[in-house]
């Protein structure tokens, strides 16, 4: 897979695609996983945390959950719906 650039907008976009995706999922213990992993990412933001830093964090806490190709997944898609401010590296 190739690599992305991650923002804090890419960042923000995942948010915003797993909120709704947790309103909407009816897959046992979704919104729990995903809530765990992106628990911290608004602090994390508002503290300035590089936006590398908080997917790596992120991606252990998904690796923890057994969610982390989901969330490989996702900043994929994020990267792709942003491409402007998420280029390959």
């Amino acid at each position: 897979m190739a690599r992305y650039k991650i923002t804090n907008e890419t960042i923000l976009h995942m948010l915003g695609v797993v909120l709704v995706e947790i309103r909407a999922d009816d897959i046992p213990n979704y919104a729990i996983k995903m809530s765990d992993v992106f628990h911290n990412v608004p602090a994390k933001l508002i503290k300035k945390i590089a936006p590398e830093k908080i997917y790596e964090d992120m991606n252990e806490v998904a690796e923890r959950n057994d969610v982390a190709g989901y969330l490989t997944r996702l900043l994929k898609h994020s990267c792709e719906e942003r491409m402007s401010s998420c280029e390959e590296e």
